[in-house]
């Protein structure tokens, strides 16, 4: 066995074992209907959101309701609750684009997907799909087979234009509409985020993502000075869902640490809005920490 990162040993071993399995995953399980979920509601006015904390010297983070400070359009909103996410199955989809734009870094992409299936996702409890897309997204079935996936990657070829968007959204109404699932959800991109052919917008893109409560890491993005255009909208997905953006500069490696990272420190916060009506509006989300530790969050939420 290979040496693993600390972040990553820290993850594995929050999933129950250490071995070398998994790291691009989309939260929530087939098993789902048998297990609570980390966003069910404690109470039918209160509202969950997935947070992740970090502290700087990588030490374990404990947090109390009384650390975290949460505020809905700028009004305070009480933290009852906080729970550390441990064991749960993931609910993934790897959307992966074969447009011509991937022709030059094709390979550099594909090796990077396979080797984060190999090394995060938990065969036989984990689930997920693979969805190429180019011109339009081409889902496959659900699996709990890691190299089902990996057969799938091997076979893709760059050809046609960039249905970013439409990918995601279509990944996200399906995660949404599926069986029940534990609540643990994330959509892993590989694309430089480019988006040409696309009937979906921007706007609509985060409203699934929001609906569906995905959160989003893409690697292999191209840099803002290069495309602001592309970055402003990548980096939109991220900040709404609680994710990340990877440049394509960057080593697979070093995203599988970071992201083996992020999921290993999940935790999931109870609050109750200032203003409890239902009005299927996005409302903007702010979380701060009062401990000396690094905390990331959606920056909104779509009140059902």
């Amino acid at each position: 066995m290979k040496t693993l990162s600390v972040a990553l040993q820290r993850f594995l071993k929050s999933r129950g074992e250490l071995r070398t399995i998994a790291v691009l995953l989309l939260l929530g399980s087939g098993l789902s209907h048998l297990q609570s979920s980390p966003l069910q509601q404690g109470s039918s006015s209160a509202s969950t959101v997935l947070i992740t904390a970090r502290s700087n010297d990588a030490a374990a983070v404990e947090l109390a309701a009384s650390d975290l400070a949460i505020k809905i359009d700028g009004k305070a909103a009480p933290v009852r609750q906080v729970r550390r996410l441990s064991g749960t199955p993931l609910h993934y989809c790897v959307l992966f684009d074969t447009s011509r734009s991937q022709q030059a870094s094709m390979n550099q992409q594909r090796s990077a997907a396979l080797e984060l299936l190999a090394k995060v996702i938990h065969a036989g409890t984990d689930r997920g799909w693979f969805v190429p897309f180019s011109d339009d997204p081409r889902p496959g079935p659900e699996t709990d087979s890691p190299s089902e996936i990996e057969a799938a990657i091997r076979k893709e070829q760059p050809k046609g234009g960039t249905a970013l968007y439409d990918a995601m959204v279509s990944c996200s109404e399906r995660m949404r509409n599926g069986p029940p699932d534990p609540g643990l959800r994330a959509m892993f991109i590989f694309s430089d985020g480019q988006d040409n052919e696309s009937r979906l917008t921007v706007i609509m893109t985060v409203e699934a993502l929001l609906k569906a409560q995905v959160r989003v890491y893409v690697a292999g993005a191209e840099s803002k000075t290069k495309y602001p255009r592309t970055s402003r909208a990548l980096q939109m997905f991220a900040a709404s869902s609680g994710g990340k953006i990877y440049l394509e500069k960057e080593k697979a490696s070093a995203i599988i640490a970071d992201i083996a990272d992020d999921l290993a420190n999940l935790y999931a916060v109870e609050y109750m809005p200032p203003d409890r009506k239902s009005d299927n509006r996005v409302h903007s989300l702010e979380v701060k920490c009062n401990k000396r530790i690094s905390v990331s969050a959606p920056d909104r939420y779509l009140r059902p």
